[in-house]
């Protein structure tokens, strides 16, 4: 941990230089390292008269100078999250990434005749190239065949005959990006050689079957992806360790992107927010409704709170107070949606 506050204080020093130009002493800096904080998912109960005072903790803003933290007594900052369970430090959330290590390095124009001393294999790879001898109509036909021998290829396999039984179903699949991709890829390597690659898509053990994680999931699996988004949020690791264990973080996130494109993501985020707004509505209509029933018992007899709960109010009035309340939620929500 302390080789990690210690690479950690450096980038940030780093970054306050760049930004507003400042020296921080050898004092501040001992200052600043004491001032990062890691939050941890484990929890943990500590006797109250362990308790020193109230201080602030504030996720770490790249953009402000670090004098801001320092500055202000009892102020800490963080950045990364503490999981005991794997025991990795994470980052709390997306940073804005602003700042010379962020920056590309533009290596100087090659002249000719002059040879590339880069290491080739840790640069990019190459794999569409738009200058081919081939037309958009013969690029379009052959993605044609493409999704064809897709759609024979889900005719064959059993398993995507269970999860799509109709035809329009496998086409509709047969032509998701993975298959486009697969396609141009084999243009690609093959040249542009539309005979060769063609026979690539049909080979003699039969098409090539293509799928992405969006079909790779059941149905069983989707229902579970999306109980755990609506607990955890975008916390994948977490979604992984308590719901989907066999499935890998990498295929849950490119799940999650694939899923924010279809239909169900459209009507998960539009019920949402009105699901909160029914449970505004019915908390405080219940309240309302709780309340007059109390006033009304007063008027007669002046009761605590607590004589009012014991001896003047039953299950069967709550049943009834509920039964107002929500009465008057789909009113006031119905009013709501056609405001809307």
């Amino acid at each position: 941990m302390d080789y990690l506050d210690f690479i950690y204080i450096e980038e940030i020093e780093e970054e306050s230089e760049t930004i507003v130009e400042i020296d921080l002493t050898d004092k501040q800096k001992h200052q600043l390292k004491h001032r990062e904080l890691f939050l941890s998912r484990q929890y943990e109960s500590l006797p109250a008269t362990h308790i020193r005072g109230k201080c602030s903790v504030a996720l770490l803003n790249e953009t402000e100078s670090v004098l801001s933290y320092l500055d202000k007594e009892d102020t800490f900052f963080y950045s990364l999250v503490y999981d005991p369970s794997v025991k990795t430090l994470l980052a709390d959330k997306g940073e804005i990434r602003v700042g010379p290590r962020y920056q590309a390095d533009i290596p100087d124009v090659l002249l000719d005749g002059e040879s590339d001393e880069r290491e080739q294999s840790k640069l990019e790879v190459k794999v569409w190239d738009p200058n081919s001898p081939l037309t958009d109509r013969q690029i379009d036909q052959f993605l044609v065949v493409a999704r064809a021998v897709g759609t024979f290829a889900r005719a064959l396999d059993c398993s995507s005959s269970v999860r799509q039984p109709s035809l329009h179903m496998s086409a509709a699949a047969a032509s998701r990006d993975i298959t486009l991709f697969h396609a141009m890829d084999t243009l690609y390597r093959h040249g542009y050689e539309l005979s060769s690659a063609i026979s690539v898509l049909v080979p003699l053990g039969g098409p090539v079957l293509c799928r992405d994680e969006m079909e790779e999931w059941s149905a069983s699996e989707a229902s579970l992806f999306e109980e755990a988004l609506e607990k955890y949020g975008k916390d994948f690791n977490d979604i992984r360790q308590d719901f989907l264990p066999w499935k890998s973080l990498t295929s849950i996130i490119e799940y999650y992107y694939m899923w924010k494109t279809t239909d169900r993501y459209v009507q998960t985020s539009l019920l949402w927010p009105m699901n909160q707004q029914v449970i505004y509505n019915f908390k405080k209509l219940y309240t309302k409704v709780l309340f007059t029933r109390c006033c009304n018992v007063n008027e007669v007899m002046s009761l605590t709170l607590k004589e009012f709960y014991k001896k003047h109010f039953n299950i069967l009035h709550h049943i009834n107070l509920t039964d107002k309340a929500w009465e008057d939620v789909e009113r006031v929500s119905l009013d709501v949606t056609l405001r809307v």
